[in-house]
């Protein structure tokens, strides 16, 4: 019986865990589409309000794309 109780118990602790990572990810996407648009901004309250680990992705400065990198040599698109 005690095996039921602890299964029952792990399943309650990772669906709450889950639920609260759910919801904590869902208003960190509404701040981050805010953002976004031009209707909040980084730093006001509601982003400081963000779970520390998830504001990782809004500070990251975006890659540059080049297309040297990418474009193989001997390609169409060398030759243009």
């Amino acid at each position: 019986m005690p095996i039921v109780y602890a299964a029952l118990g792990a399943t309650g602790g990772i669906f709450i865990n889950n639920l609260n990572w759910y919801n904590r990810t869902k208003y960190a996407y509404r701040i981050a589409i805010d953002i976004q648009n031009g209707k909040d901004s980084i730093g006001s309250a509601s982003y400081n309000k963000i779970y520390e680990s998830l504001k990782q992705p809004f500070l990251q400065v975006p890659r540059v794309f080049r297309q040297s990198t990418c474009v193989p040599t001997g390609t169409i698109l060398e030759k243009m």
